[in-house]
């Protein structure tokens, strides 16, 4: 590894631990061959997110995703002007050639820029949220897969539930943030059923109403983690580590069902970077290889 890659990578390491703590924790007890990939891929995903989270207006966020779509073409189309950015500089050699990896990164940035552009069409519904998750977070999980050259296919149906669990899971955990720029991304159909006030959301209150929502989304993010770990017990030992970020997740909603589905409960928020018990779980389940 050159020294130019060393750096790149280590700013990516520090993208994935400043905004991403769940995925820091889970790469960090990858194989040592499998952590680069992954750390790239995470602060993909990071840098995107944060597009959104520092953009209070939807014009200016689409305008910086536009630069990321752009540099993707560019990374696919295996351009030699790739933007000097550590971490699009680091995809034209995980990606290669390869048709599949070039397809979810297209569609992991495309689906991060509707959720800005469109909004409104990706809380439709439950089930368009969840196709959102699906477009972003287990489209993250198929690209270190297929980098990593797995092809087992129970691994990578377990990827797609965890991609939908895992990203319903990081939505909840986002609405105090959410709620501090005026966003709400709660499915429209179940607020409306449950009467829910977007003004006392977006005040930052708990309510009945609210708590009701929010259960139902965290059923639907445990249907799909709980599902990711049945499949995760019959995979080889060595594609486990994958799947660790099914813990973290639902360590969350257990917290989350302990709060009453309050998402403004104050130690909801902690840093998953001082969680001890969350620490020593991961260890536990990389250990034991279970979940």
């Amino acid at each position: 590894m050159s020294a130019t890659t060393r750096l790149r990578l280590a700013k990516c390491i520090d993208v994935v631990r400043n905004h991403d703590s769940w995925h820091f924790l889970c790469t960090t007890l990858l194989r040592p061959e499998h952590r680069p990939r992954a750390f790239v891929y995470y602060a993909l995903n990071a840098e995107l997110e944060q597009v959104a989270d520092k953009s209070k207006k939807a014009h200016f966020a689409s305008l910086k995703y536009k630069w990321w779509v752009d540099a993707i073409d560019k990374v696919n189309n295996e351009s030699r002007s790739v933007p000097n950015h550590p971490v699009v500089s680091s995809l034209p050699e995980l990606v290669g050639g390869s048709r599949t990896c070039k397809f979810f990164l297209s569609k992991l940035v495309q689906s991060k820029l509707e959720k800005v552009e469109k909004p409104l069409r990706v809380v439709k519904t439950l089930e368009t949220l969840e196709e959102n998750m699906e477009g972003s977070y287990s489209s993250m999980y198929y690209l270190l897969l297929e980098s990593s050259k797995v092809e087992d296919l129970d691994c990578l149906q377990a990827a797609s539930h965890m991609g939908k669990g895992v990203g319903l899971s990081l939505l909840l955990k986002s609405i105090a943030h959410d709620a501090m720029n005026d966003k709400v991304y709660l499915p429209t159909d179940l607020c409306l059923k449950s009467k829910v006030d977007y003004g006392r959301v977006t005040g930052g209150y708990n309510s009945d109403e609210l708590s009701d929502v929010v259960f139902q989304v965290a059923s639907r993010a445990k249907t799909h983690l709980d599902e990711a770990r049945r499949m995760h017990q019959t995979l080889p030992r060595d594609l486990r580590p994958f799947l660790l970020p099914c813990i973290p997740a639902l360590r969350y909603l257990e917290r989350l069902e302990r709060a009453g589905f309050a998402p403004f409960t104050p130690d909801l928020h902690d840093n998953a970077l001082s969680d001890l018990r969350l620490k020593v779980n991961l260890a536990w389940s990389n250990f034991a290889g279970k979940i």
